[in-house]
């Protein structure tokens, strides 16, 4: 296992136990998924409809993908926990189950938190690195938390996830020259002007231009600093991060066009499992190489 996982032996008895859990869980669905699924059904009354089938298909196979990791010794306990959190808070937010959302939505930064707060205990996280990095996952719980609530909320949640981006952009510089790889600047610059042309044509309201306009251009930056931190170091853990900064970008372009240009099919499942997504991966692949 990496120093990043869990403390317990791989295949320790507390593994074995937690995997044990995860499977039974994931065989409850399944039995409840084939019962209730419009092709064992037959539209009867009870069943499934085709787009609730799918997300819960996606999640059921999401936990036996991460039961087999842990098992595996691939991630650890807590990023276990994790992912499980992130699927139940997309999969509620897709079938627009409101209250189990919002239980589920801010555990996995909370564990996030954990997570480095715990590599930093341990050693394994010089300090600032730790700071900046618990800086941006606050931040984004934050957003988190300012996004589940009406309209008015809106602009403290972009403001939110504006820290959570120049922390991460701060975090990405470190032992690093800003933007290494002047195509990678090129390119999410263009992408970030391209988005934002779209948002303004299609009605972006004049008192979010400006806001927008600067939330576009630090995310772009952080993108860019973290692609172009892994064209420098070539590594896996820098691919991981540069890999959560495009998703993270994603993300955030997708909740965009949801909200201010059209509205997306299932959109609540390709923004928020892309955005989940994107920290584990950045969270992940810092803790394997901190600096």
């Amino acid at each position: 296992m990496t120093e990043l996982e869990s403390s317990e032996p791989h295949a320790s008895r507390a593994v074995k136990a937690l995997v044990a859990m995860q499977l039974l869980a994931v065989l409850a669905g399944a039995l409840s998924f084939l019962f209730l699924s419009p092709s064992t059904a037959r539209a009867q009354p009870g069943s499934l409809p085709l787009v609730e089938a799918i997300v819960w298909l996606l999640a059921l196979g999401t936990g036996l993908w991460s039961a087999n990791a842990l098992l595996q010794g691939r991630i650890g306990v807590v990023e276990l926990i994790y992912i499980d959190a992130a699927v139940l808070a997309t999969a509620c937010a897709a079938l627009s189950l409101v209250e189990a959302h919002r239980v589920f939505k801010p555990l996995p930064m909370l564990l996030a938190l954990a997570w480095v707060s715990r590599a930093w205990a341990l050693g394994r996280l010089p300090k600032v690195s730790a700071w900046v990095l618990l800086l941006a996952l606050a931040s984004s719980l934050l957003g988190d938390v300012f996004l589940m609530l009406p309209d008015p909320y809106f602009l403290p949640g972009l403001l939110s996830f504006l820290l959570a981006h120049l922390a991460y952009l701060v975090l990405f510089r470190r032992g690093q020259a800003w933007f290494p790889n002047r195509a990678a600047l090129a390119l999410t610059l263009l992408l970030g002007i391209a988005v934002y042309g779209a948002l303004w044509r299609h009605g972006l309201p004049a008192a979010l231009r400006g806001p927008v306009a600067g939330y576009v251009l630090v995310i772009t930056c952080m993108a860019a600093q973290a692609l172009g931190r892994t064209a420098s170091r070539q590594t896996s853990g820098s691919v991981l991060v540069g890999a959560g900064a495009v998703f993270f970008m994603a993300s955030d372009s997708l909740l965009a066009f949801n909200k201010f240009v059209t509205p997306l099919p299932l959109a609540p499942l390709w923004v928020l499992s892309s955005y989940f997504l994107a920290q584990w991966l950045i969270v992940r692949g810092w803790l394997r190489e901190p600096e």
